[in-house]
């Protein structure tokens, strides 16, 4: 198959999307999607000193690159030590999150999503963990001891996984709009 935008042979099917990306527009894409979500979400600063906490999969190195490549440019620096940093990255995936809220359901408890978190920023929340593995895996992160074939075919539908996101995401607004617009009863009525 070749790529939706361009006649290069295409390495990623997104059938979210119904498009072919081959790597150069793959890495376009979530570039771009990082891009904006680090700006929509206001999740880096000026004078921020970020530390990435990330592994050595295929996905922690694309995030450690489209990160690195994001912020290249903004007055910020990325950090390795713990106690230089006044943020730090989580590489938290749509994946994880939505395994996140289907078991605080299961089990009675309210997940809380969101970008961020004190001094934790999760501008990955909305990335498929697939998308970020072919990015990883194109750019030569390799996963040790298994084909990363038969790794591919393990991920599973990225739209359902966005539009429950997004649902929860939205029951979450409307729950805090309705406690912060709910008044307050008063203790002097029951006297």
């Amino acid at each position: 198959m070749e790529c939706s935008f361009c006649s290069n042979p295409a390495k990623l099917y997104a059938q979210h999307f119904g498009k072919y990306f081959c790597k150069q527009h793959l890495e376009r894409y979530l570039a771009k999607k990082l891009k904006k979500t680090l700006t929509k979400f206001k999740l880096v600063s000026k004078g921020d000193k970020i530390l990435l906490n990330l592994g050595k999969s295929p996905i922690d190195f694309a995030i450690e690159d489209l990160f690195r490549k994001a912020v290249a440019k903004w007055p910020v620096e990325i950090v390795e030590k713990k106690h230089d940093c006044n943020k730090t990255l989580n590489p938290r995936t749509l994946d994880c999150e939505v395994v996140e809220i289907v078991e605080g359901l299961i089990n009675g408890r309210i997940h809380e999503t969101g970008y961020s978190k004190g001094a934790v920023v999760f501008p990955f929340r909305d990335f498929s963990s697939k998308e970020l593995f072919v990015m990883g895996w194109l750019n030569g992160h390799k996963k040790e001891g298994k084909k990363s074939e038969v790794i591919l075919k393990s991920f599973q539908g990225v739209a359902p996984k966005l539009s429950l996101l997004r649902s929860w995401d939205q029951i979450q607004r409307v729950s805090r709009q309705k406690e912060n617009s709910t008044p307050q009863r008063s203790n002097k009525n029951k006297a």
